[in-house]
């Protein structure tokens, strides 16, 4: 188990998955603080970066030939 946990801290599929889960709060945040950076932001841009982050897992999941324990 230990060796899961070493090995996620170097795995590539979650930190891109744990920034893409920070970013989701500090996007909404930046919106109420600032009402005018809503004409910057897409109406779809949620979907956007939803399937941004899919085609990267799927990208990263190819890419990964070891598991998580032996990565530590």
């Amino acid at each position: 188990m230990m060796d899961k946990l070493r090995g996620a801290m170097r795995s590539t599929v979650i930190w891109l998955n744990g920034l893409m889960l920070a970013a989701f709060p500090l996007v909404e945040m930046a919106k109420d603080a600032l009402p005018d950076l809503g004409q910057y932001l897409a109406p779809g841009i949620y979907k956007w970066v939803g399937l941004f982050v899919v085609v990267a897992n799927i990208g990263l999941r190819f890419k990964t030939h070891t598991s998580l324990a032996s990565k530590a």
